[in-house]
């Protein structure tokens, strides 16, 4: 499975003015909120892994969920729009260095091997 970097387009100072943002706000959030996965106390309490997790660790998630909405507009002299929602109904978390490298796969194991050097 290809892994797509989603993050959002840097603002302009223009754009964060017109936006009425102070200059810096969302520097460091430039990912959309909606892709944001939150576990509650009930889920790390299924997963007791989550609650290991500290600030920073990278993690691996796999999931399973179902399209729940699929939106298409035309907008006259306008940008065209498509959204599409996805309900995710089961997810798996697992931190990068919760394996040993002899048990990795090839695909876990270049994963591991790039993130270690800042890739």
């Amino acid at each position: 499975m290809k892994l797509i970097d989603v993050k959002l387009p840097k603002k302009t100072k223009a754009e964060l003015k017109s936006d009425c943002q102070p200059i810096g706000y969302g520097d460091e959030d430039r990912w959309p909120y909606g892709l944001r996965i939150s576990f509650e106390k009930e889920q790390i309490a299924k997963m007791p892994e989550v609650g290991k997790l500290k600030v920073g660790d990278r993690v691996s998630v796999s999931g399973m969920g179902k399209v729940t909405l699929v939106r298409m507009s035309e907008r006259r002299g306008g940008e065209d729009e498509h959204n599409v929602e996805i309900q995710i109904e089961r997810v798996a978390v697992s931190s990068s260095s919760s394996k040993k490298l002899g048990e990795m796969n090839m695909t876990e194991y270049n994963r591991a091997r790039n993130e270690g050097q800042g890739k």
